[in-house]
């Protein structure tokens, strides 16, 4: 439900001179628009997933993806350390999914941002919340944050995780 302007006083302008209300509903048919349209093309991939043998973009077809203490389900969407669930928002793990499924490629914070937000960057800005956004998800999967092992900064591209060399099922093991 979008939001409803409001001309109430003491809602002001912004810099452009748009009434904030305005700009509210820009904002919010902006980020539903992308939503639509990813939800489009995710429902779309999946049926073409659905028909293909194999894996796709790197993530097995259990879903569940093993790196060292580390298990990744992506079809509950939930990761765990040993025994232990680890919280993640919705979309930082769809930021660690994209990482997981092309590991050891480097992605820059422009695809990224597309990818995961559906936003394309309009200034170098607009990349932060990348970074911010690999800070948490860092904080909460690495034992040394400040010495990252699985996601890697790829100097003057963006980020990568680390090559998952043989992503295995547990029960398989």
């Amino acid at each position: 439900m979008p939001p409803k302007p409001s001309d109430a006083p003491g809602h002001g302008s912004n810099r452009r001179g748009q009434p904030r209300a305005i700009r509210r509903l820009v904002i919010w048919y902006r980020r539903n628009a992308a939503v639509t349209s990813l939800v489009g093309t995710a429902t779309a991939t999946a049926n073409a997933a659905g028909s293909m043998a194999g894996s796709v973009a790197g993530i097995p077809n259990s879903g569940v993806i093993q790196v060292g203490e580390l298990r990744i389900d992506t079809n509950k969407r939930q990761v765990y350390r040993g025994e232990e669930r680890v919280r993640l928002t919705g979309m930082e793990f769809s930021l660690l999914e994209l990482l997981v499924g092309r590991s050891g490629e480097p992605f820059s914070r422009g695809e990224i941002l597309k990818e995961v937000w559906g936003y394309t960057p309009e200034r170098h800005v607009d990349t932060r919340v990348v970074d911010v956004h690999i800070s948490r998800l860092r904080s909460k999967l690495e034992d040394d944050p400040a010495n990252p092992e699985l996601i890697l900064t790829a100097r003057g591209t963006g980020y990568l995780f680390q090559r998952i060399v043989d992503a295995v099922a547990p029960e398989a093991l």
